[in-house]
């Protein structure tokens, strides 16, 4: 009886043990995020440092129609796969997503943004779903000040 009950606490530690639970939280993986601002979603996808390049799949769909695709911050256009202008939903592909980069896109539609339908990032790296969180209204940083001129 003792040899099964030991037996059962070393299988436990093995299977249960501090090993999986530490490869777990090493993993360091990329995140795709959505917001909405007036007739716009913003999207932006970040790879952490240390990551190799990663190629990112991107799915979102509307509630109106979609009538453009923008890259900001200095991202080259994504590759549109499916949908996109003139559509409710767009896949769309961002190329060797660099460590350490955040790159954004701003996807405009007809009437004002509502929260997307469904709303997915795949890896082609890790050949598996990225985690895709819409956080909802786009931060607000503040006013502007009042504008100098030079004497």
């Amino acid at each position: 009886m003792w040899i099964v009950i030991g037996g059962l606490i070393i299988i436990g530690g093995i299977i249960g043990g501090g090993f999986l639970i530490k490869s777990q939280l090493d993993i360091k993986t990329t995140v795709v995020r959505c917001c909405i601002e007036a007739n716009a979603y913003h999207v932006w996808a970040s790879n952490p440092p240390g990551n190799e390049k990663d190629t990112m799949f991107v799915s979102l769909g509307t509630s109106s129609l979609i009538t453009d695709v923008k890259a900001l911050m200095g991202a080259s256009l994504p590759t549109i796969i499916e949908g996109g202008p003139n559509g409710n939903f767009i896949t769309f592909k961002i190329s060797e997503l660099p460590p350490g980069v955040s790159l954004g896109y701003l996807i405009d539609v007809v009437s004002n943004a509502e929260a997307p339908r469904e709303f997915t990032a795949w890896s082609e790296k890790t050949g598996n779903n990225v985690r895709a969180t819409f956080i909802g209204q786009c931060p607000v940083y503040g006013e502007w000040g009042p504008e100098e001129t030079a004497p």
